[in-house]
């Protein structure tokens, strides 16, 4: 691959063709992000600082909630502003809902959704 723009038009086609790339395009915010849109779980190959990137990851799991497998654990997992101790929590069967604030998911129980291939 020889440049940003033909990586860029690369994973257009298929998000999943972010694993062929160098690893300095899988670092790449806005390639990383044109990748998660066409396929949610294309965040499995992006940078590691990347799966750190809440935008990244709210698109990510906008296209298939179980991408949340592939985010930084510090992405998910935030600390509560009440004093209390996060619990750990299974995502298995909950699905992402937009919210009345902009910009804002929140998870629910509901039918599950279509993911990648087993």
């Amino acid at each position: 691959m020889n440049g940003r723009e033909e990586a860029l038009k690369y994973v257009r086609q298929d998000g999943l063709r972010l694993k062929d790339l160098p690893p300095e395009f899988r670092a790449d915010r806005t390639i990383v992000l044109e990748a998660v849109r066409q396929v949610g779980w294309a965040l499995e190959f992006a940078d590691a600082e990347l799966r750190g990137d809440r935008a990244v990851v709210l698109e990510s799991v906008r296209n298939f909630g179980g991408a949340l497998r592939w985010a930084a654990e510090d992405t998910v997992c935030q600390r509560p502003t009440s004093g209390t101790r996060p619990s750990r929590t299974s995502f298995r069967g909950l699905r992402l809902a937009e919210t009345s604030e902009p910009g804002v998911l929140q998870l629910g129980r509901g039918p599950p959704r279509a993911g990648p291939p087993s």
